[in-house]
C-alpha cells in the first residue's frame, strides 16, 4: 500500500515540475513563463541571442499570452507583454546601452529618436553602477499604455504611451530591426 502511495505521489509531482520549466539558450536559462505583478503569468513567446561577430552580447526573450502573433502584431499589440534582455558579456556599459538604444531607434524608426531620447536617457541614467554580465533588463508593457523598466528586478521608471512601446519593440521586431536573424529566431518561437 505504501509503495502505491509513493508511486502515485511521484507521478503527480511530475506534473508540477513543468511549471518551473526552462529552456537554455547560449548557456542562459530562460523560464517558459514569467509572472508579472505577482499574479499574471505570461508564457514565453520566443527568444534569441544577439551576436556581434562571434560574441553573444545579450539574449532577447518575449513573453505574451498569445502565441499566434507575427512581428507586426507584437509591435502593435496592446496586451501585457515583456521583453527581457539577458546581458551575456561585460562589454555592455551604460554608455554603450544608450548608444545601442539610440542606434536601434534610429534604424527602426527612420531617425525618429528625438521624441524619446530624453525619456530613455533618464531611465538608463537611473542604473546605479555599470551594466554587468548576467544582468537582466525587463521592459514591461501594460495595456494602460505604460512601459516599465527594471534592472535585476529593481524598478527604474516608466514611459507612457503605446507609441513608445511600439517604437521600442520595433528595435527588435520591425522590418528595419537591428538584427533580422534575431527577429526571425524570436518569431519562430520556442
Amino acid at each position: 500500500m505504501k509503495i502505491k502511495l509513493i508511486f502515485t505521489l511521484l507521478i503527480v509531482s511530475c506534473f508540477f515540475v513543468k511549471t518551473n520549466a526552462q529552456i537554455n539558450i547560449s548557456g542562459t536559462k530562460i523560464p517558459k513563463s514569467l509572472t508579472i505583478d505577482s499574479h499574471k503569468s505570461l508564457p514565453l513567446y520566443g527568444a534569441a541571442a544577439r551576436k556581434i561577430l562571434w560574441i553573444d552580447v545579450y539574449l532577447v526573450s518575449i513573453f505574451i499570452n498569445e502565441s499566434n502573433h507575427n512581428a507586426q502584431q507584437l509591435i502593435h499589440s496592446n496586451e501585457t507583454m515583456v521583453l527581457r534582455l539577458y546581458m551575456k558579456t561585460s562589454l555592455v556599459s551604460k554608455s554603450r546601452l544608450k548608444m545601442a538604444i539610440e542606434r536601434g531607434f534610429k534604424k527602426s524608426q527612420q531617425n525618429n529618436y528625438t521624441k524619446y531620447k530624453n525619456k530613455v536617457e533618464n531611465i538608463v541614467d537611473k542604473i546605479e553602477g555599470e551594466i554587468e554580465k548576467n544582468d537582466v533588463v525587463d521592459l514591461v508593457y501594460l495595456p494602460s499604455g505604460q512601459t516599465k523598466f527594471y534592472l535585476n528586478d529593481r524598478y527604474l521608471g516608466r514611459i507612457l504611451g503605446i507609441d513608445f512601446k511600439q517604437a521600442l519593440f520595433s528595435i527588435w521586431l520591425s522590418e528595419n530591426c537591428i538584427d533580422q536573424e534575431l527577429k526571425n529566431q524570436i518569431i519562430k518561437g520556442t
